[in-house]
Order: C-alpha cells, then structure tokens, then sequence
C-alpha cells in the first residue's frame, strides 16, 4: 500500500490547531495510535511531502487539511505514519519511499514524530528523509524523532534510509539528524539489536 500526500494522508494522530496565529492558536487536539500495530511482515510505501503546503503565511510550518476554506484546521505534520504514539506497539512493519517535513519546531520521524511509553520491535525504514524548521529546530530520526519521559523501547530496528535534517532553507538553529532515534527524553529508554546504515546529516 502507498500513503501519500497528494491523496490527503497526513499522518495518523498529530497536533491540530483550529484557530489562526492572532488568536493564540487555542484550540490543541492530541491523538495517536495508542493500540498495537502488527505490520505482519508487510511494507508500507510513503509518498510524503508537506515542504510547500507548510511553507505559508497563515500558520506557518502546519498545513490545512480542511476543505472548507473558511474554517481551517490546522495540523503540524512530524510522523510518516504515526505523528504520535502513546502506550502502543509497533512491530513486524517496514517503510519505503520518501518523507519531506516541513514543520513549525519539532521532532520527526518516520514511524513516529513523539513515541510515549512505547515499543517498536522490527521496524525497518528504507524510506530517505528531508525535515526542516521554519521557527527553531528539527530534530528527525529513521524509526521516532522523540522518545519522550515516559521511554520508549527500540528492539530489532533498522534504518537503511538517508536523513538530513534542517533543510528547506528555513531552520534557525542546530538540528539533529539520527538513525533511530533522535532525541531521548527518558533514561529508562532501551535498545537492543538495533542498527542506522544510512548517511545522517543536519545543520
């Protein structure tokens, strides 16, 4: 199966804001996979690219997946396929194809933008990735950019793809480029048997 952009796969879960920069950006939803995900030895081609539907001047770094024009809804796109995950599992499941993020500041990934007490057990990314931050920072990796307080577990994991994290001419600061993950936010977060042979660069 191929998700892509251009057919309105914007990533599972995520940070949406209704409301536009002069009214304070109130209205945050957070959702995600919170279940077991079992890719049963399949692939997952992805054909996603936000570089040009985040880079406005409304709300910039998030793209309206709204049809109705007259009242958007806004969402930072930071995951391939899951934008978060929380309590869940992520197993047996590899990636193909291309993820290019253009985001407001935050951490992305291919599997997972944020991971919340979660487990990602044979994992494959083969899919090469291009981020970019239009106020701070980007800080990606193959499998999750985050795994945030609550830890996560990285079993059997591989990244094959190429990463380059603070592209689009738009990061304002160091960006951080990892084969698996990115940024560790729990001292409890494990991994074992896991491995990046694909080229990491950020600026």
């Amino acid at each position: 199966v191929t998700l892509s952009t251009s057919d309105g796969f914007y990533g599972i879960g995520g940070r949406y804001g209704k409301d536009l920069p002069s009214s304070g950006y109130g209205d945050w939803i957070t959702s995600g996979l919170t279940g077991v995900f079992d890719g049963n030895g399949k692939t997952i081609t992805l054909a996603v690219d936000t570089s040009a539907l985040a880079d406005n001047e409304v709300n910039p770094g998030f793209v309206n997946i709204s049809k109705d024009q007259t009242n958007p809804i806004y969402l930072e796109i930071t995951g391939g396929l899951f934008n978060n995950t929380r309590g869940a599992t992520v197993k047996n499941l590899t990636i193909d194809g291309s993820v290019k993020l253009l985001v407001s500041s935050a951490f992305v990934g291919v599997f997972a933008g944020t991971a919340e007490n979660s487990v990602f057990d044979g994992c494959i990314n083969n899919a090469d990735v291009t981020t970019g931050a239009v106020s701070n920072t980007t800080w990606t990796g193959g499998i999750a950019g985050y795994a945030s307080e609550d830890s996560a577990v990285f079993k059997n994991c591989t990244n094959n793809g190429d990463i380059f994290a603070g592209a689009f001419a738009k990061s304002e600061g160091n960006s951080g480029a990892a084969g698996i993950c990115s940024y560790i936010g729990a001292t409890s977060t494990t991994f074992e048997n896991c491995t990046n042979h694909g080229d990491l660069s950020a600026t």
